[in-house]
């Protein structure tokens, strides 16, 4: 008897979430935005470190 009136009670704890901590939350948004500005990065980079192209061309 008292171990269905332990279940019948509704869980009012601590909500976890799937990251541990902020840092956590913040590595994967690093993470994300890396992976999704990787291109336009590797392209401006390529750009900047061009020693081919006049100095005019080159982003500062």
């Amino acid at each position: 008897l008292a171990s269905s009136l332990i279940f019948r009670i509704p869980c009012v704890g601590q909500v976890r979430g799937y990251y541990v901590d902020w840092r956590m939350v913040r590595d994967v948004k690093r993470r994300k935005m890396a992976f999704e500005y990787a291109d336009q990065r590797l392209r401006l980079n390529s750009l900047r470190k061009n020693k081919i192209l006049p100095k005019e061309l080159q982003v500062r």
